[in-house]
């Protein structure tokens, strides 16, 4: 059993990107979702064609999208960009995380 399958999740996660993944976005959403202080803050999220998750953005991987596609998420649908998993360093450990090629 895997990590994803034991807590299972509407969003994207590192191990769902496996090597790499290259994926055609249909849309971004502002969500509701908690922070790591419990905490209610709303957050972009990018939908893809091939998935059923999104992936919550952070100011990372949105630049990278911007840099891209132009910084009007509405012109992204269409789009594709791949998605990988390096190893970062935040919040005090070192993990895989989901980042924009």
């Amino acid at each position: 059993m895997k990590i994803g399958d034991a807590f299972p999740s509407k969003y994207l996660k590192a191990d769902d990107a496996g090597q790499e993944i290259t994926l055609t976005i249909t849309q971004v959403l502002m969500e509701e979702m908690e922070n790591r202080e419990g905490e209610t803050e709303t957050k972009p999220v990018i939908f893809f064609k091939e998935l059923k998750k999104g992936m919550v953005l952070n100011k990372t991987n949105f630049a990278s999208i911007a840099f891209q596609c132009g910084d009007d998420t509405d012109a992204w649908s269409g789009k594709q960009i791949t998605l990988y998993a390096p190893m970062v360093s935040a919040f005090g450990e070192t993990k895989p995380a989901l980042r924009v090629k």
